[in-house]
């Protein structure tokens, strides 16, 4: 705090100070701490845009009210060269008319500033319309062009707008924001005329990769029109312009890595069909319409059309890719093929006539048991994949998934936590880690459910929308090593603990940090929907 004590004395002595560009904010108070400002004036250029629905995750108040303020209120401010940037929130959204690429001079007096760390980064609340002293119209060119690939983001890049270089989506199949359309924001052009919104959630994300194997999330917000048009994704590659965040959301299962970017508007998307992608499918399972979602099982053969019940303990061919793999689970579900959630249609509340797989079985099958009843073991999901015939430099398994069915009965008593191995041949297993994140453990959410009585076995309660809901499938991707090129080898998808997803215990909480959704209590057994959409393995 001497630094800070410091810098006020000066600025009471001398009145308004310049701060030394906004980078000298981060020197005003160490990573961790906040303050409150004197007199400090800072410029730079505007990179974010007042009117645009996309520029901060709007949180939860309660479990059905969102803050969509949050999103009106915040700026993004970066120095011309682009070496620099700060988050700024006004305390009204009338407060924040600044425009994109607008040039400016702000006084923070009396503002509160954030110097967070892991990733280190600097936000400014609390400021009035006043803050803005002065302001002119400026144009693109007065932005310095920063391109990068995903793996040369630095701490530097957040809040500032950044051009990442050769990305493609990694799931091309549904929309910019796979979600189940009823719990997010109301937005005219998609919902006018076609169907009740309730408005309890916002947010979420779908993963970019670029030709170096590097993901990273790209973040939507449910009242911007353009996630969802009715038309396909773009199959090609090209840049991605945004501004570059660090944004945690627990209801994707929390961590969305160091960075993340935020499109201002679909024009920053610059994908082309022109552009083809280096990568190239080994294997896969898409009930994309194109085959009548249908798929061949090993045991039963081939079954069409969404709903069809599969058999226990039978495997599921790949339809996509070159190489013959199979997917299965030794726990005590059946396989189905049910709807998906990759949406394209206006009228579809999320859900299209694409298929998926659908594991259907008792939350308890997914562990051993002694004889006291204590687990000691748990079962997986694994794909048997070969890999005999290629060769290459980078492989990766990339797959969208959830749990439920929008149904709080159908909806809780999964694992709540997995993690990822390999191996090659039959040997030993090897872990995994996610691409965008570098985590080895990954947190499964459901689908979101109406407010109802739980009517399962022992709970009687009445239930609302859990904060650890999702919006629609998280998507995954898991780098596989190369040495698994030339081989049979088989990834295992397993709980990480023994713990479950269960509804809140009190049903008037309306806290937002409740977090009793996670339990390790086995007394009420749950029947498990765990769905995956899209799984595919590339490479290159």
């Amino acid at each position: 705090m001497r630094r800070l004590t410091t810098a006020l004395m000066l600025f009471a002595m001398y009145g308004t100070a310049f701060a030394d560009g906004l980078a000298g904010l981060r020197e005003i108070c160490a990573p961790g701490d906040t303050a409150v400002l004197g007199a400090v004036k800072v410029s730079g250029i505007v990179v974010s845009d007042c009117g645009s629905p996309n520029m901060e995750l709007n949180p939860n108040l309660k479990f059905d009210i969102v803050d969509v303020s949050l999103n009106e209120r915040t700026a993004y401010i970066q120095e011309a060269d682009g070496n620099c940037g700060i988050r700024i929130v006004f305390n009204e959204a009338e407060a924040n008319t600044l425009k994109r690429y607008d040039k400016v001079v702000l006084n923070l007096e009396g503002g509160v500033l954030c110097h967070e760390s892991n990733p280190d980064r600097i936000t400014v609340r609390g400021l009035a319309a006043s803050a803005v002293q002065e302001r002119s119209a400026g144009t693109v060119a007065d932005v310095a062009v920063k391109q990068k690939f995903i793996s040369e983001l630095t701490d530097s890049d957040i809040y500032t707008q950044v051009v990442l270089k050769d990305l493609e989506m990694v799931f091309k199949d549904g929309s910019y924001a796979d979600i189940y359309e009823p719990y997010g924001q109301y937005c005219e052009p998609l919902h006018e005329g076609l169907y009740t919104i309730n408005k309890r959630m916002d947010g979420w994300a779908s993963l970019l990769r670029d030709g170096r194997g590097s993901t990273i999330y790209l973040l939507v917000n449910t009242k911007c029109p353009w996630r969802r048009t009715g038309k396909p994704l773009v199959a090609g590659t090209g840049p991605v312009t945004g501004i570059i965040v660090h944004t945690p959301m627990r209801r994707y299962g929390g961590d969305m890595g160091r960075f993340c970017i935020r499109p201002v508007d679909a024009s920053d998307i610059g994908f082309s069909r022109k552009n083809k992608s280096s990568w190239k499918q080994l294997s896969g399972w898409c009930l994309d319409g194109t085959n009548g979602q249908q798929l061949e099982f090993e045991m039963l053969g081939i079954q069409g059309g969404v709903w069809k019940n599969g058999r226990k303990g039978d495997k599921l061919v790949s339809d996509r890719g070159r190489a013959r793999s199979l997917f299965w689970t030794d726990s005590d579900s059946f396989i189905h093929i049910d709807s998906d959630i990759n949406a394209l249609d206006l009228a579809g509340k999320g859900y299209t006539n694409n298929g998926a797989v659908f594991f259907k079985g008792p939350s308890t099958g997914w562990f051993t048991f002694d004889a006291a009843g204590n687990p000691t073991g748990v079962k997986s999901f694994y794909l048997d994949v070969d890999a005999r015939k290629v060769s290459g430099n980078e492989m990766a398994f990339n797959f969208s998934w959830y749990a439920g069915t929008q149904d709080a009965n159908k909806g809780w008593g999964f694992p709540a936590e997995w993690t990822l191995e390999y191996r090659i041949d039959g040997g030993g297993w090897k872990p995994l880690t996610e691409t965008a994140t570098g985590a080895s453990v990954i947190y499964l959410r459901g689908l979101p459910w109406w407010d109802l009585r739980l009517v399962a076995p022992g709970i009687s309660r009445g239930c609302r929308t859990s904060y650890d809901c999702g919006l629609g499938a998280q998507q995954r991707s898991f780098r596989i090593p190369p040495d698994a090129f030339g081989h049979m080898f088989t990834v295992r998808i397993r709980p990480a603990s023994y713990r479950l997803f269960m509804p809140p215990r009190d049903p008037s909480a309306s806290a937002v940090n409740d977090d009793e959704t996670i339990n390790e209590s086995f007394k009420d057994s749950a029947f498990t929907w765990i769905r995956f959409g899209d799984i595919t393995i590339d490479y290159k």
